[in-house]
């Protein structure tokens, strides 16, 4: 009978804190309100004070420090963002040429080691913006480089194409493949999918159109 009739007298304590709670939440608030206005206020006061005491020296230093710090920000920002939509050709070629480099099966097919590049170079650059795709929506497409040269071994010579881009400001090879000129025709498959083997009839058709147009001197 104790044990309840002290638990009934915590209960109505408890409702009396629980009416009092939203009073207690709202003069905590205006409270810290109260104080936030002060330090503000405080601040504020002090870099006026400040500002309207330094010697015309002092103000134009900072100015002078601040324009050049801001127009370093803007130059970072232009730099980072031409680098991340262009994507430059004889990166892309340097980039297939050591995979290839790098391939045995590639050095066995051209016939051994020493694979050098050719003279023959054709590329195509796709710049970024936004394309519409088959579903006619609205695309945003990274920077590409589409690419085709030659290189010769000790025994045979090769045509290779290569399939680049730029994603988040770091350059992608997405296809490297490799067309020995042998009695085979061997295609050789250095890197990514042959889903993007289309590419190298693409590129071959676009440097015959090349020949074909041009002028005759």
């Amino acid at each position: 009978a104790v044990f309840v009739a002290r638990g009934g007298g915590g209960g109505g304590l408890t409702e009396q804190f629980n009416e009092l709670k939203p009073r207690l939440m709202q003069g905590a608030m205006i409270g810290a309100a109260g104080l936030a206005v002060y330090g503000v206020s405080v601040f504020v006061f002090d870099i006026t004070f400040y500002l309207m005491n330094m010697s015309p020296s002092t103000v134009g230093f900072y100015g002078f420090a601040a324009g050049f710090g801001a127009a370093g920000l803007c130059f970072g920002a232009a730099g980072f963002l031409f680098n991340a939509l262009s994507i430059r050709p004889e990166i892309v070629f340097r980039r297939g040429l050591s995979l290839i480099k790098g391939s045995q099966v590639a050095q066995q097919k051209l016939g051994g080691r020493g694979v050098t590049p050719g003279k023959l170079r054709a590329y195509k650059i796709d710049a970024a913006g936004w394309r519409l795709d088959d579903a006619n929506s609205l695309k945003w497409q990274n920077p590409r480089v589409q690419m085709i040269f030659d290189v010769k071994g000790q025994v045979h010579r090769g045509l290779c194409t290569v399939e680049a881009v730029k994603e988040q400001a770091r350059l992608n090879v997405t296809f490297v493949g490799l067309d020995v000129m042998n009695d085979a025709e061997d295609r050789v498959l250095i890197s990514g999918s042959e889903e993007r083997m289309y590419v190298k009839d693409q590129l071959r058709d676009l440097v015959e159109l090349k020949r074909a147009n041009k002028p005759v001197g």
